[in-house]
């Protein structure tokens, strides 16, 4: 696991790659709260060959703005709070191989048997460097719970269409 806070504010940090050593059956299987938080100058973060990496932390990546790239792990099974809260340019979060998660038009979903479920966090760019402001009842249908601060450090989000969900509690 890579601790709470570990690389916080390493202001010179501009690439984490993330890959399982199977030769000494070392296997990273976290990232941890705040774990990157503040790293300004981080670009690109690679965790698509880190086949044990199950988790990221609540703001595992909070505020790095100039982060770009992400490629998550096909094994990750747990997304804390708003991990690329203020990550100000981030766009799109890939997640080649996993069933349990999608990023559309700088929305990452939770999702079961393909189908979108819960919505885990508008990414900031959304509205102000790419897309649209307003979030359309087509990309909130079938949703059935939004997660906390889902869209908390998002200025470009005008308005948000809740028609075709059926979400009890916005938290």
């Amino acid at each position: 696991a890579i601790a709470e806070g570990a690389f916080s504010n390493a202001v010179s940090i501009t690439s984490v790659t993330i890959q399982g050593n199977t030769d000494t059956g070392v296997m990273l299987t976290s990232i941890g709260n705040s774990a990157f938080a503040g790293c300004t100058a981080l670009e690109e973060v690679m965790l698509w060959e880190a086949q044990s990496l199950t988790r990221i932390g609540a703001n595992a990546f909070k505020d790095c703005t100039s982060l770009m790239d992400v490629e998550a792990s096909p094994s990750l099974n747990t997304f804390g709070k708003a991990p690329f809260i203020g990550c100000s340019v981030l766009q799109d979060v890939a997640f080649p191989g996993n069933n349990n998660f999608t990023c559309t038009d700088a929305i990452i979903y939770a999702t079961v048997n393909g189908e979108k479920t819960k919505l885990l966090e508008i990414l900031p760019a959304r509205g102000m460097t790419y897309g649209t402001g307003a979030i359309k009842s087509d990309e909130m249908a079938g949703l059935q719970e939004i997660a906390p601060e889902a869209s908390k450090g998002c200025p470009g989000v005008l308005s948000i269409d809740f028609t075709d969900t059926t979400i009890p509690e916005i938290p």
